[in-house]
């Protein structure tokens, strides 16, 4: 069982080094962020499909100095970094030459949204999605030290999907559709209290953005209904 674990962490351990080399973009983010001493989490969707050996092309950072990062970046990278999201400061670093990219990789930067990077998680939709990474202090060649405050790897192993909070849906109802894409993709089960929150925070989609619903949508009609 020991080894099965040991092998397991090394190939998480590989998924991460080849992300990170496989973009010029990624790369320059961690090593900028490591020269300045900056705390630089690798977070939610793209952990999750490592852990189910999938290639994630969506790739999100979370640091306190997600701005200063950004800029920094975009001047070496010779990329743009967009503001795609006013209320989390999110921004996005779009490549201008696509050439110097070994793949195409959609990077986003956010802030941290609360004291700490557990705050942070909890305001996360569901537990697969609130892990975190310290990719600064991260070695290939040592363990992998996921952050899993609410025990996300545990549903995912289970084959459950669960809203991280109560909250969670009725922040946002459009995690509704989420959670049938994730159910749907990735071949899971809803929890008993998720089923609840959705009929609690199900008549919230009608306020939320049609652009919104609308590519939620278009990614949920093209997911897979099944776990390679």
């Amino acid at each position: 069982m020991e080894n099965l674990e040991n092998n397991r962490h090394r190939s998480i351990a590989e998924s991460l080094d080849n992300l990170i080399k496989r973009s010029r973009t990624i790369s320059t983010v961690v090593e900028i962020a490591r020269e300045k001493n900056y705390q630089l989490f690798l977070v939610g969707g793209v952990l999750r499909d490592i852990l189910f050996d999938r290639t994630s092309k969506d790739v999100d950072f979370v640091t306190n100095e997600a701005t200063q990062l950004a800029n920094l970046v975009a001047k070496q990278t010779k990329s743009r970094p967009v503001l795609i999201d006013r209320k989390f400061g999110t921004i996005r670093l779009v490549p201008l030459d696509l050439s110097t990219e070994k793949e195409a990789f959609v990077v986003d930067l956010s802030p941290l949204r609360g004291p700490s990077i557990v705050d942070d998680l909890y305001q996360r939709d569901f537990t697969l999605n609130a892990l975190a990474l310290d990719i600064t202090a991260w070695q290939s060649d040592r363990g992998i030290d996921l952050l899993d405050p609410f025990e996300g790897i545990r549903d995912l192993k289970a084959g459950r999907l669960r809203a991280c909070s109560y909250r969670s849906l009725l922040d946002d109802p459009l995690r509704i559709l989420r959670a049938y894409r994730l159910e749907s993709t990735y071949g899971l089960k809803l929890d008993a209290q998720t089923k609840e929150s959705i009929l609690e925070a199900r008549h919230g989609l009608n306020k939320v953005a049609a652009e919104r619903i609308r590519d939620e949508l278009v990614l949920m009609l093209s997911a897979t209904n099944s776990v390679s």
